[in-house]
């Protein structure tokens, strides 16, 4: 934590530091400089169970650096943004603490430390855990993607194989979502990068396999989308496998539904994820997947607002959840940062209004991506240039402007690593 906080002042916390609880401080942060008065009378405390932000849009590519090109520090601190460095001359003040219960009746969050803070305020925003939907082995012989330390054993684990004797080495990615058809496309290009730089040692021959339980890769996505991200994998190289589910997980295997098998030289799990465990100790009602269930202007119960992964908020226009990704979580963060203040100035709240389809930006390996803007889709380079764009427009966000560019410029140094 940056300073102690002032035991005469009420609290608004905000639990995570993924996208949505980054931007709700900054923004609150920023209406503090505006009005003394809030200073005067609230802390403005994030807690998260580390302390640093990760860039988690980049952990697939962090998993497919072959060893010894950059340092493993020079790597980490181009995608795990320290919070001091964010919070630096601002109100925001963090702590790096696991939160294992949030109390409604005593409006108090708990620590794993026996510690505790109350709070007048509280937004949601604990992201998202893999979710391995109780299949047998699966969490035990699989690889989840979802903090940096699991980008490394990743990374190590692939480059082991296709360093290994093996006549034929097989890498399972499981789940066709965003992240599986990236993961995918990422790794193919990594193995054949590391074939080229290590002839003699990298005899095997890696074969990678994207397996998914619906009927096609990217469900929810433009057909648009799906067609041309089908047809890339295909080209190259990519082996894809719809319409079965994976019902057991083995060492060196995984079984699908129909009882046959595919040899996993590694598997990747990419198959879903649930809300963050702890709100399951809130007492209130959740969706399957673990959210809080939010009225319009993302309110879980009164002073509580719940944003990004932990919001179970239905879009009246489409009738189907919002998706959980880091442009919602910062739509939703605007909203509840300024419903806080709105509701401590007696203004009216502001109601969360979703669009019905939000822009995106799908890579597909080297230097190729698919940009899906609503009104207009944009495909191979251009579209992978914008991308960077966007990512430099987010780092201008969080960080002052000559560490934004030095962070992105790291970023783009170690993306740029597999080409």
């Amino acid at each position: 934590m940056t300073n102690m906080l002032d035991t005469t002042k009420k609290n608004i916390m905000i639990a995570g530091a993924g996208f949505g609880g980054i931007t709700a401080a900054l923004l609150l942060d920023k209406a503090f400089r505006r009005q003394q008065a809030l200073f005067d009378q609230y802390n403005l405390v994030l807690v998260n169970n580390h302390h640093s932000h990760l860039y988690t849009p980049a952990l697939y590519e962090i998993a497919a650096i072959p060893q010894g090109h950059h340092a493993l520090d020079y790597v980490k601190s181009s995608i795990a943004i320290p919070l001091a460095e964010i919070f630096n001359r601002t109100h925001v003040q963090w702590l790096e603490n696991q939160i294992i219960a949030i109390d409604r009746a005593a409006k108090v969050l708990r620590f794993d430390n026996d510690k505790s803070i109350p709070y007048e305020y509280l937004i949601l925003a604990l992201g998202a855990e893999t979710s391995y939907f109780n299949i047998p082995g699966a969490k035990e012989h699989s690889f989840p993607l979802k903090t940096f330390a699991d980008g490394v054993k990743l990374r190590d684990r692939i480059q082991e194989i296709i360093e290994s004797t093996e006549p034929v080495a097989t890498v399972v990615v499981a789940g066709a979502g965003a992240s599986g058809v990236e993961v995918a496309a990422e790794f193919e290009n990594f193995c054949s990068k590391m074939r080229r730089l290590n002839p003699a040692q990298a005899i095997c021959k890696i074969k990678v396999i994207l397996v998914e339980a619906g009927p096609q890769i990217l469900a929810g996505f433009d057909p648009w989308v799906i067609d041309k991200a089908t047809k890339r994998l295909l080209r190259i190289g990519v082996e894809i496998k719809t319409g079965v589910a994976i019902t057991a997980v083995e060492n060196t295997r995984v079984i699908l539904k129909d009882g046959s098998a595919i040899p996993a030289s590694a598997l990747v799990w990419a198959g879903g994820v649930q809300a963050a465990g702890v709100l399951k100790t809130l007492g209130l009602p959740l969706s399957p997947k673990g959210s809080v269930t939010v009225d319009q202007f993302l309110c879980a119960e009164p002073k509580v607002y719940a944003i990004g992964d932990n919001a179970g908020f239905m879009n009246l226009e489409t009738q189907k959840p919002l998706p959980w990704n880091a442009v919602a979580a910062e739509e939703e963060a605007r909203v509840a940062s300024a419903n806080i203040i709105a509701d401590i100035l007696g203004s009216s709240p502001r109601p969360y209004n979703p669009p019905k389809k939000y822009p995106f930006i799908l890579a597909v390996g080297k230097k190729y991506a698919f940009a899906d803007l609503v009104f207009v889709h944009i495909s191979g380079l251009p579209a992978w240039l914008l991308k960077q764009l966007i990512e430099l427009k987010y780092f201008f966000f969080i960080l002052p402007p000559l560490q934004a560019l030095s962070t992105w410029w790291k970023y783009i140094t170690v993306a740029r690593s597999n080409d």
